[in-house]
C-alpha cells in the first residue's frame, strides 16, 4: 500500500537524488517546478524500492506522474512500477491518470508492455525546448525580425538590466497586476494558479536557488524573469513578464538574460503555450530545437 505524504522543501535532497541523473527535457519533474505549484496542485511523494512516485491532485483529480527508477539502464523495469501506479489507484476507487509521460519514461518500458499503452499526447501541454546558443546567439535569417527588436529597444530606452533581489518583489507584482488586466477573460483561471505561483517562487526565492533578472526603465520595473539549472544541460524559465508599452522589451530580457545565466547549458526549456494562440506563435518564433512531448494515460 502507497503512503504518500505532501512535498515540503525537506524533501529537495531525496527527489533531487532520484530527477537529476536523468536529465528529463520536461519541467514538471523539477523539484522547483513542484515547489512553486505546491499550493495549486498538492504534490504528494511515496519512495519505495528505489523508485520515487509522485502524484498532485487537481479539483479532485489525481495526477499521477511516471514513477522515477533511480538506477539507469533499466528497459523493462517501469512495467511492474507503472502497474503498481494503476492497481494502488484503482484501489483507491480513484478519479485519477497518468500523465507527463516523456521519452525518458518510455524507454524505461519493454517494448511489449509498451506496445499496449493507450497513451494520448496532449500537445497543449508540450514545452517548447531551444539551443541555448539560439537564443544568446539570434543568428541567420530566421532570427532578423528578434535582432530588430532589441535593436529598437536598445536605441529608444535608456534601461538597466540587473539581478533580481528581494527588494524589487513587490514591484515586480504590481507590474503583474497591471500585465494581467490587459489578457482576455478566458485567462483568468490560469492567472489566478500563476499569481500563486509567482508568490510562492518570491517567498522562497533563496532557499529554491532561483535565478532572476529585471529591466528597469527610469529607475522602476518594466520586465522581470526567473529561472532555473534543472540538470546539466537544461534550463526552464519559470516566469517571464514585461510592460509592452515599451517595444521589443520580451526580445530583449529573453536575450540578455540567457546569455548572462544560461551560457552555459545547452537547452532552455520555456514551457508550453497553454493552447492559447498568442503564446503558441510567440513561442514559435524562437524557432524550438524540439519539444518535450508529453503523453497521458486515461483510465
Amino acid at each position: 500500500m502507497f503512503e504518500f505524504s505532501k512535498i515540503g522543501f525537506e524533501d529537495r535532497e531525496l527527489i533531487e537524488s532520484f530527477v537529476k541523473n536523468k536529465n528529463y527535457m520536461i519541467c514538471e519533474y523539477s523539484f522547483v517546478y513542484l515547489m512553486i505549484w505546491k499550493d495549486l496542485l498538492s504534490f504528494e511523494k511515496y519512495v519505495d524500492d528505489g523508485v520515487l512516485y509522485i502524484r498532485g491532485n487537481n479539483k479532485g483529480k489525481w495526477l499521477y506522474l511516471m514513477p522515477v527508477i533511480k538506477e539507469n539502464g533499466t528497459k523493462g523495469k517501469m512495467d511492474k512500477y507503472y502497474s503498481n501506479i494503476t492497481q494502488y489507484a484503482d484501489s483507491q476507487h480513484e478519479d485519477w491518470r497518468v500523465v507527463c509521460i516523456e521519452e525518458i519514461a518510455l524507454s524505461e518500458f519493454s517494448e511489449e508492455f509498451k506496445a499496449d499503452l493507450n497513451l494520448v499526447p496532449v500537445t497543449i501541454y508540450f514545452d517548447y525546448i531551444y539551443n541555448a546558443e539560439d537564443i544568446i546567439g539570434l543568428k541567420g535569417k530566421k532570427y532578423h525580425a528578434k535582432r530588430n527588436h532589441i535593436s529598437k529597444f536598445n536605441s529608444r530606452y535608456e534601461y538597466e538590466f540587473v539581478p533580481l533581489t528581494e527588494e524589487d518583489f513587490e514591484d515586480c507584482m504590481a507590474l503583474y497586476d497591471t500585465w494581467k488586466d490587459s489578457k482576455p477573460v478566458e485567462m483568468t483561471q490560469d492567472i489566478l494558479a500563476e499569481i500563486q505561483g509567482i508568490k510562492r517562487a518570491f517567498e522562497k526565492y533563496k532557499e529554491l536557488g532561483l535565478m532572476g533578472a529585471c529591466m528597469k526603465i527610469a529607475g522602476k520595473i518594466a520586465g522581470f524573469t526567473i529561472g532555473e539549472y534543472t540538470n546539466s544541460q537544461m534550463a526552464t524559465i519559470h516566469f517571464e513578464k514585461c510592460n509592452l508599452e515599451f517595444e521589443g522589451i520580451y526580445a530583449a530580457i529573453n536575450q540578455k538574460f540567457a546569455e548572462k545565466y544560461f551560457s552555459q547549458c545547452k537547452y532552455i526549456n520555456r514551457q508550453d503555450d497553454m493552447g492559447l494562440p498568442g503564446l503558441k506563435k510567440a513561442k514559435e518564433s524562437y524557432y524550438p530545437c524540439m519539444m518535450g512531448e508529453k503523453f497521458t494515460y486515461f483510465k
